[in-house]
């Protein structure tokens, strides 16, 4: 039963104080998904206006990595390799769309990038780490260097190249915004 003593068990002042943080976070997960469809949706257009060619072994290597990392997955969750070659026979247009997708866009995202200068900066990176600092409640000296001994750097430049992009795209495109009809609580 939700009430008071509960709440406090949960480490919460009150009822309504668990009440507002599960809001916040269905909020929180809410606005995470609706900006990861539209940011899915803007980079398809995006490489469907701006047709590239993408070599053959890029793509072939992409392939693999996603091939693997699946592998990887299935096999944390018990199957075997006979499991696993059904379903790559399965899934192989879908391994070389996504494969295909990822190699254009990664070409076309460092192109605009560096077009526009949208690379991510020191002071870039440096708010990044202030960012998870506060976040997680660690140090940032400590962040850095797990970040630096896990060779994550790179991959957070990008990933902060690839926000910079999105964040462009998004300022300098038309969205229209649609609104989901508000559906009826059930009894």
């Amino acid at each position: 039963e939700l009430n008071e003593d509960f709440a406090k068990k949960l480490e919460h002042k009150s009822v309504e104080d668990f009440k507002d943080q599960v809001r916040k976070e269905i909020e929180g997960s809410e606005k995470g998904r609706i900006e990861g469809e539209m940011r899915d949706a803007l980079l398809k257009k995006f490489v469907e206006a701006n047709p590239v060619e993408a070599p053959k072994s890029l793509l072939e290597e992409q392939r693999k990595a996603l091939v693997d990392d699946f592998k990887n997955r299935l096999t944390q969750q018990g199957f075997n390799d006979d499991n696993f070659d059904e379903y790559q026979q399965k899934w192989k247009d879908d391994f070389d769309k996504t494969a295909e997708f990822m190699v254009k866009s990664a070409f076309l995202i460092d192109k605009l990038a560096e077009e526009e200068k949208l690379q991510a900066t020191d002071k870039d990176i440096d708010d990044k780490f202030e960012a998870m600092a506060k976040q997680w409640g660690m140090e940032k000296e400590k962040i850095k260097a797990f970040y630096k001994e896990k060779q994550g750097l790179d991959r957070m430049k990008y990933q902060i190249t690839e926000d910079n992009v999105f964040q462009y795209l998004l300022k300098n495109s038309k969205v229209d915004e649609v609104v989901k009809p508000k559906t009826e609580a059930k009894a």
